[in-house]
């Protein structure tokens, strides 16, 4: 059975560079030619969702969402199977934005494996910590992998727009990592896979 993981661009600020890691992850690990699943891009700063304000928890709205916006949203997560979010790290956690676009939906997400690749002048790793708890400690309960891609930054890296100057060269040190990560992916699907036959069977 075909799967499809959503890559996920978790930054939606004007001048960002998520969207460039997001590329380089796909990239470094050949996310195009994988055999266990396809992948798709989903950029939050292409949604536009508003904050959070709906009449009652997304648990018990049976999807039935107050705006088309979070609709489309609703269905772009659905369709995935499981996710890799790529995500910075502000003040010491991650951004806002995406802890709103985890809050509006429920079923769309739940119980469905992740990677949590983050980046920061410290690897993002306070970001990454706390997002993975998000993830996996509510109700959510959705699956992190073992390997949580974590990459410096520092001032060298940038050109005086803000951009990368030599992103490959640069992220060498986090390929293996960012590899590793995606194989933990393949493994968490198989085993959901597996859990899913075993239970038929027993039914």
């Amino acid at each position: 059975m075909s799967k499809t993981i959503g890559l996920i661009i978790g930054s939606q600020r004007t001048a960002r560079v998520g969207d460039s890691i997001a590329k380089w992850f796909a990239q470094t690990t050949k996310l195009g030619s994988n055999s266990h699943f396809k992948y798709e891009v989903v950029d939050l700063a292409d949604h536009k969702l508003p904050m959070l304000d709906e009449p009652l928890p997304p648990m018990m709205l049976n999807g039935k969402y107050s705006s088309p916006v979070i609709t489309k949203f609703s269905e772009t997560i659905a369709s995935k199977d499981g996710f890799i979010f790529v995500i910075s790290e502000y003040n010491n956690s991650f951004p806002g934005n995406l802890k709103n676009a985890v809050d509006h939906l429920f079923g769309e997400w739940k119980g469905k494996p992740s990677v949590v690749a983050s980046y920061g002048f410290f690897g993002g790793s306070s970001s990454n910590d706390q997002f993975t708890q998000v993830l996996n400690k509510s109700f959510l309960a959705m699956p992190v992998t073992n390997t949580r891609p974590k990459m410096t930054l520092n001032k060298t890296m940038f050109d005086e727009a803000g951009k990368f100057k030599d992103i490959t060269t640069d992220f060498k040190p986090f390929e293996q990592s960012a590899i590793d990560s995606v194989k933990d992916l393949e493994q968490l699907l198989q085993d959901i896979e597996t859990k899913k036959v075993v239970e038929q069977n027993a039914s």
